[in-house]
């Protein structure tokens, strides 16, 4: 009986190292490797946007959330995101960080994407698939809005 205790204990403990690896687990999820020129100075961002007329793209997210982790590694590193992305000032937020703001947008869950007009004023949470084309064809959409 301790034999079957003690195997079930170390199938857990790796169980949740191969969990933690496959989502990057506990590694600083800054914007490293990505094709996308972040900022992750909020006001400093939205003083950028007002003094160049482009939009902002907030993107929350957290060290901890799979989803995010995959979103970075299969969206934010393609070269065609970042040439979309170009058009904007795209503000990285980690929730764990910046709970005010989570909470001030309403952030109910990770990853999320909002829109702002160039003024600050919110324009709506993204809600589309979170693939390269429908997030590409999103920041173009709002980047013409603010030639």
């Amino acid at each position: 009986m301790k034999v079957l205790k003690l195997a079930i204990l170390v199938l857990a403990v790796l169980a949740v190292l191969a969990a933690v690896r496959y989502f990057g687990g506990g590694k600083a999820a800054g914007p490293t490797a990505s094709a996308v020129t972040w900022t992750m100075d909020y006001e400093a961002g939205l003083a950028r946007a007002k003094s160049t007329g482009r939009p902002v793209m907030l993107f929350f997210t957290a060290d901890w959330c799979g989803y995010c982790t995959l979103i970075r590694k299969e969206v934010f590193a393609r070269e065609d995101v970042g040439r979309a992305a170009d058009k904007l000032v795209n503000i990285w937020l980690d929730v764990d960080k910046e709970r005010d703001l989570a909470r001030d947008y309403r952030i109910r869950g990770v990853p999320s994407l909002i829109f702002l007009s160039p003024q600050g004023e919110p324009l709506g949470l993204y809600n589309g698939p979170r693939e390269p084309g429908p997030i590409i064809a999103a920041m173009r959409d709002l980047a013409k809005r603010y030639p």
